[in-house]
């Protein structure tokens, strides 16, 4: 299992920590206005499958594209200004 974050070189350029007990690789890289910015690049075949921590079945991750996010803030957001009508008018 891997963990990929990114943190803009606030704590540092590069982090990786492989726990072989528990077969867990940490991955992290700064991205920030240094000499020290990069990227990570994979050279094996990886996928992605999300797991909700509350067992709740979720999407498949290729579902979740920038259109899907769009989406899915016009929504919330056209039903937050539907809920102030009926609390205001």
């Amino acid at each position: 299992m891997y963990f990929v974050s990114g943190d803009r070189g606030f704590f540092s350029f590069l982090f990786f920590i492989k726990n072989n007990p528990s077969n867990i690789t940490y991955v992290a890289i700064g991205i920030d206005n240094t000499v020290y910015q990069g990227i990570v690049n994979n050279s094996v075949k990886v996928s992605f499958y999300p797991i909700f921590l509350t067992g709740k079945k979720l999407k498949l991750i290729e579902c979740c594209g920038l259109d899907y996010w769009m989406e899915y803030f016009k929504q919330k957001e056209k039903n937050k200004v539907n809920k102030l009508k009926l609390t205001y008018f």
